[in-house]
C-alpha cells in the first residue's frame, strides 16, 4: 500500500490483507445502536438502489506483511461479521478473515469463531474468562446473523453484493515513522469523535513528546507509562462480563477525586483539555503527567472491583449489591477514593484486595451508611436524588489525599489517617440522615456534627405517604422504590442472615408480576370481600378509603411469577385454592401471613405494615414516629389521610392498640424480631 488516502470499496479493504489489531487498543465496543446502524444503511441502499455509501474512515500503517489497524477497528470488525452472516444466509460459506489481535487470546478466539467460523475456536472460548469486550462480538454475530436469516437466499446474496461492492471506507495510509498518537491529535482537534479515554491517551502521548525531558525523565519514558496504562485500564473497564464499565464515567470519577468536580457545564473536557493536558498550561511537566497516569491506572483496577467485586470481602459483595438495589451509583467516587486511601501503603491489594485486610473495616461501615442513607433520604423521603452530590463529591476529592482542604462540615477530615478518615466520613453519612429529637436544636449526643439532618421531622414520612395516597391514582406504597426495599428487607429477614436458603431474589421482584394485593383491586361477589372488608360507603368519596387500603404496605405481598399471576381475585380462605393455601407454599413472607392469619381484614393489614415498616426501623437503624412503642402511631404511615376512618371501623373492624399491639408482636416473634 502507498502512503495516500484513498476510497475504497469494502471489497477492496478487505481483499488480500492481513490485518492486526494492536494491543494498546480497546476491545470491541460497538453495541446494538451501531449494528442497526450500519444494517438500516444497507437495507436503505437496497430499497433506494443508491450508487455508493460512505461508512467512515480506516487508518492503516504497514509492519513488515502486517497491515496495522490504528483506527476504525470497530468499524472493520462490524463489516466482516454482517459479511459472513449474509454469505451463510445466502447458502456460502463464511470467510476466515486473517485479523489478529496482538495478545489478547480471549478477544482473539471469540473472533475467530464468530466472525470467521473457525470450529476449533469454540473449545478455546470460556464465559468466566471472556470481557465484555469479548461478549460484544458474539453479540454483534447473533444480531446479524437474524437479521440475515430474514432474508431469502438471493436477496441475502444481493445485500451482499451491494455491502461489498457500493459501501466504502475513506482508507489512510500512514508512514511507518509517524507519530501515531499526533497524528490522532491532530485529527481528534478536527472533530473525529472519539471517546474521552482515546481522546485523553493520545493528548498525553501528543504532550509527551512536545515537553522537555528533565534529567530524571524523558518523554520516551512517559510515553511507554502511558501505552501500558492503558492496556491495563482497557483491561479493567472491560473485565465486567456483562457489561463494560463506561469510559466517561470512569474518567469523571477519577478526576473528580484527583483534582475536585467543579459544577460548570462539560467540566470533564474543560478539565482535562483545556486546564491539566494543554500545551499552554505553564504547570504541565512529565512528572505530572506521570503522577496522573499512575493514579489513573490504580484508580481503574479499583473501578473494576466496584462494578465487579468477585475479588472483594464478601461483606463488601453485600454492601455493594444493597447499594446498587438503592439506587445510588452518586457514591462510587466516594467508594473509589475510600478503596484508594485504604490501599495507599499496600500495593498487592490492587492485585487481591483481601490483602487489605482490617483496613477494609471501615470502608464496610462507609457502605452501610451510604445504603442506609439512600434508602431514607431518597427513597423515602423523595429527595431528589441528585441531592448534597456536591458534598460527596468534596469528600471525595478530600479523602484521596491526607493534607487537603477539609470539606466545610468536616473540619478535622485532612488530619487524620486513611482508617479514621474513611469511617469519619462514614459517620458524616449517618449524621446527615438521622432524624433529631424535635424539642432539641443541638444535635444527638456523640454525633460529632454541628447540625440537623434530613431526616430532622417524624412528619416527613407521613407526608410522603399522604403525597402517594392523595394523588389522582392513589398509588400509595404501590410502584414505590421504597416499598421495593421494604418487601424485599421483610422477606429476607426470615432467612436469619442467610442461613436459610433464598427462595425470592431481588431479580424476582417485578410490581406488575410478582407484588400481590392481597385485598384486591377488583372486587366481586365471589370472594367475599364485601364482608371481609365491608367499606361504608359515605367515607368512601372518589374510593379514598379503599384504595388507602388495597395500596397500604401491609397490603402488598412479594410472590413468585406463577402464583401472583393464579392468586387475582380469590377469596382469602375457606375455599378450595384460597389465597391462603397459595400463600403458605410461597416465600417465607407470603407462608407467614397463611400461617398468622386465618382472615384478611383492616387489622390483619395495619398489623403487617406496622411489622413490615419495624423491620425497616431495625434494618436501617432509624425512627419513623415520636412515639415507636405505640402502634396507632403508624397508621398514618399506612394509610395517609385516611388513617382516622379506618381506625374508628369505617371498614370493618375497629383498630385499638391493644388489637393492634397483640398482631403485630405476633409477627415480629414470627420473624426472629
Amino acid at each position: 500500500m502507498s502512503n495516500a488516502a484513498t476510497l475504497s470499496r469494502l471489497s477492496e479493504v478487505l481483499d488480500g490483507k492481513q490485518f492486526v489489531i494492536p494491543r494498546y487498543q480497546r476491545g470491541y465496543a460497538w453495541k446494538q445502536a451501531q449494528w442497526s446502524a450500519l444494517w438500516t444503511d444497507l437495507d436503505n441502499m437496497i430499497r433506494l438502489d443508491a450508487a455508493t455509501h460512505f461508512v467512515g474512515m480506516l487508518m492503516l500503517r504497514t509492519q513488515n506483511d502486517l497491515i496495522e489497524v490504528v483506527d476504525g477497528q470497530q468499524r472493520l470488525i462490524t463489516i466482516m461479521l454482517l459479511a459472513n452472516a449474509l454469505r451463510e444466509a445466502s447458502g456460502a460459506a463464511r470467510l476466515a478473515y486473517p485479523l489478529t489481535f496482538s495478545d489478547n487470546e480471549v478477544l482473539q478466539n471469540h473472533f475467530d469463531f464468530y466472525a470467521s467460523g473457525i470450529v476449533g475456536a469454540a473449545a478455546r472460548i470460556s464465559s468466566d474468562q471472556a470481557s465484555s469486550y469479548a461478549l460484544n462480538i458474539g453479540d454483534a454475530a447473533r444480531f446479524f446473523k437474524a437479521a440475515a436469516e430474514s432474508l431469502d437466499p438471493d436477496k441475502a446474496a444481493k445485500y451482499l453484493d451491494v455491502l461489498l461492492g457500493r459501501f466504502q471506507l475513506f482508507v489512510l495510509e500512514v508512514p511507518q515513522n509517524l507519530d501515531i498518537n499526533v497524528a490522532f491529535e491532530t485529527l481528534n482537534n478536527r472533530g473525529l469523535q472519539l471517546s474521552k479515554m482515546e481522546l485523553l491517551k493520545n493528548r498525553l502521548i501528543y504532550l509527551c513528546a512536545a515537553l522537555k525531558s528533565n534529567d530524571s525523565l524523558t518523554g520516551v519514558a512517559v510515553a511507554n507509562e502511558v501505552h501500558k496504562a492503558w492496556r491495563t485500564i482497557y483491561s479493567s473497564l472491560g473485565r465486567t462480563p456483562t457489561n463494560s464499565t463506561d469510559d466517561d464515567a470512569f474518567l469523571d470519577a477519577h478526576a473528580t477525586i484527583y483534582y475536585g468536580k467543579s459544577r460548570d457545564k462539560d467540566w470533564l473536557r474543560a478539565k482535562l483539555f483545556e486546564s491539566e493536558f494543554s500545551i499552554r498550561n505553564p504547570e504541565l511537566s512529565l512528572d505530572g503527567i506521570q503522577k496522573y497516569v499512575q493514579s489513573l491506572e490504580r484508580a481503574s483496577l479499583w473501578w473494576s472491583h466496584l462494578h465487579e467485586p468477585r475479588k472483594l470481602a464478601r461483606d463488601h459483595q453485600r454492601w455493594l449489591e444493597r447499594l446498587d438495589r438503592a439506587m445510588f451509583a452518586n457514591v462510587k467516587p466516594l467508594l473509589l477514593s475510600a478503596y484508594m486511601r485504604a490501599a495507599e501503603s499496600s500495593v498487592e491489594a490492587l492485585i487481591d484486595p483481601s490483602k487489605l485486610g482490617d483496613s477494609t473495616a471501615p470502608i464496610s461501615r462507609l457502605m452501610a451508611n451510604a445504603e442506609r442513607f439512600a434508602v431514607i433520604v431518597f427513597r423515602l423521603l423523595g429527595v431528589n436524588s441528585s441531592r448534597g452530590r456536591a458534598y460527596l463529591d468534596g469528600c471525595a476529592h478530600a479523602l484521596l489525599v491526607r493534607g487537603r482542604k477539609d470539606p466545610g462540615d468536616l473540619p478535622e477530615l485532612s488530619e487524620k489517617g486513611a482508617a479514621e478518615a474513611i469511617a469519619y466520613v462514614a459517620d458524616y453519612l449517618h449524621a446527615w440522615a438521622t432524624k433529631k429529637d424535635l424539642d432539641e436544636e443541638e444535635p444527638v449526643a456523640g454525633s460529632g456534627f454541628d447540625w440537623i439532618g434530613e431526616f430532622s421531622k417524624s412528619d416527613h414520612a407521613v407526608k410522603a405517604v399522604e403525597q402517594r395516597f392523595g394523588g389522582h391514582q392513589a398509588a400509595g406504597y404501590y410502584g414505590w422504590h421504597f416499598t421495593k426495599l421494604a418487601l424485599y428487607n421483610y422477606e429476607e429477614s426470615f432467612r436469619r442472615d442467610g442461613h436459610l436458603p433464598q427462595k425470592l431474589s431481588w431479580s424476582d421482584f417485578s410490581f406488575d408480576e410478582t407484588v400481590e394485593h392481597i385485598y384486591p383491586q377488583v372486587v366481586d361477589n365471589k370472594g367475599g370481600w364485601d364482608k371481609a372488608i365491608p367499606i361504608d360507603g359515605r367515607s368512601n368519596r372518589n374510593g379514598k378509603l379503599r384504595m388507602a387500603l388495597v395500596n397500604s404496605l401491609g397490603n402488598l405481598l412479594f410472590l413468585s411469577r406463577s402464583d401472583n399471576s393464579s392468586a387475582g381475585n380469590r377469596a382469602y380462605s375457606g375455599q378450595p385454592g384460597s389465597k391462603q393455601d397459595r400463600y403458605g407454599k410461597n416465600g417465607y413472607s407470603a407462608a407467614q401471613v397463611a400461617r398468622i392469619f386465618d382472615k384478611w381484614d383492616t387489622l390483619a393489614i395495619a398489623a403487617r405494615g406496622i411489622a413490615i415498616l419495624k423491620k425497616c426501623e431495625q434494618r436501617w437503624d432509624f425512627t419513623l414516629v415520636d412515639e415507636p412503642d405505640r402502634y396507632m402511631s403508624y397508621l398514618p404511615l399506612l394509610f395517609g389521610a385516611s388513617h382516622q376512618a379506618i381506625a374508628d371501623g369505617k371498614a370493618g373492624r375497629k383498630i385499638t392498640e391493644r388489637s393492634l399491639a397483640k398482631v403485630v408482636e405476633e409477627l415480629l416473634e414470627d420473624s426472629g424480631r
